[in-house]
């Protein structure tokens, strides 16, 4: 055999940098995967929180209206029951339709990592109370 041809085969069965270049190809996939599924998880967190705010809120405008006594006081109980979550009064709305006391939510939810730089997504929750 020629030099060449052994040195060719030599070459065809070293494996040193392979680990390394199948992680190159397989650890921003992974990420990805790990950091989108970790923000699928706050967003519908959120989204909770928001779902439990506007039930208490517009339970407590039905039943206790010594505490929620008018939207404002709605709107800063509903703000107060978002579980773990930092929203502003002015996210709710309070309005009067045929089936009671509606109490509503929008909140815009920006992701951490945005990858392909999409704009933040609306969570929006609402609860018609009688």
């Amino acid at each position: 055999m020629s030099g060449g041809h052994r040195r060719f085969r030599r070459l065809a069965a070293a494996d040193d940098g392979a680990v390394l270049v199948e992680y190159a190809f397989v650890l921003p996939v992974l990420l990805m995967l790990v950091f989108g599924l970790m923000q699928l998880g706050g967003m519908a967190w959120t989204q909770a929180g928001l779902d439990f705010a506007v039930q208490e809120a517009a339970r407590c405008a039905v039943v206790r209206p010594d505490v929620c006594r008018d939207d404002p006081g709605i709107k800063a109980y509903a703000a107060s029951q978002a579980a773990g979550l930092s929203v502003p009064a002015g996210a709710f709305s309070v309005t009067r339709p045929a089936c009671g006391v509606q109490v509503s939510a929008s909140l815009k939810y920006a992701f951490i990592v945005s990858p392909f730089g999409s704009a933040p997504a609306t969570l929006t929750a609402a609860v018609c109370a009688s």
